[in-house]
């Protein structure tokens, strides 16, 4: 099994990266979590692998973190979730948003995830809860919920983000990327109008 890849990225698609090792490319489908994370064309990277098996073909799923590679792991163990949905889930929300959403039960989170329905959520729940563990503190930020200030900006943005048209799971996705990027407190005009660049 190939633990992982190194090598010159040589196509960087938001779907599919190409990593050439020695004059050989290996393509493997990625998460939008991961496009945003690895560098540019031409750069060096590395890449966690997980080679899933079907009996026609052999596709190779990529990875910027070893942690978005194990969870992708746990996601395809879940009856009915193949890698395809695995992929949609870590490109639309937070992994830590995600393990909090499961310990609080909170099957509406879940459904604002493209192609996952109410009782996808719940059987995600259901064969999630036992084997996500203990928290991290961060992920217990999420559960417990964040500052009321902050949480009052970041649910307001997202919701002028949904009246201009946009899904709420693009709109917490390109919410989230803005907060990832930017250490100082923003304020909600900004942030809206940052979020924009990324729907």
């Amino acid at each position: 099994m190939i633990g992982y890849i190194e090598g010159k990225l040589s196509v960087k698609t938001p779907a599919l990266i190409v990593v050439d090792v020695g004059g050989v490319g290996y393509e493997m489908h990625i998460s939008l979590t991961t496009y945003n994370q690895i560098g540019k064309t031409g750069e060096k990277a590395k890449i966690f692998t997980h080679l899933y098996v079907r009996e026609d073909k052999l596709e190779f799923y990529g990875f910027a973190a070893e942690d978005e590679k194990g969870f992708f792991k746990t996601l395809i163990s879940i009856s009915g979730i193949g890698p395809s949905v695995a992929i949609r889930i870590l490109s639309a929300i937070k992994i830590d948003r995600f393990k909090a959403a499961i310990i609080d039960e909170d099957v509406g989170i879940l459904t604002t995830i493209p192609g996952i329905g109410k009782k996808t959520a719940q059987r995600i729940i259901v064969e999630l809860k036992d084997k996500i563990g203990v928290l991290t503190d961060r992920e217990k930020s999420y559960l417990a919920g964040k500052d009321p200030e902050e949480s009052s900006v970041i649910n307001d943005s997202i919701s002028a983000l949904v009246s201009l048209g946009y899904s709420r799971a693009i709109a917490q996705r390109a919410v989230d990327r803005v907060l990832a990027e930017t250490k100082e407190e923003v304020k909600i005009e900004e942030l809206i109008r940052k979020s924009l660049k990324f729907v």
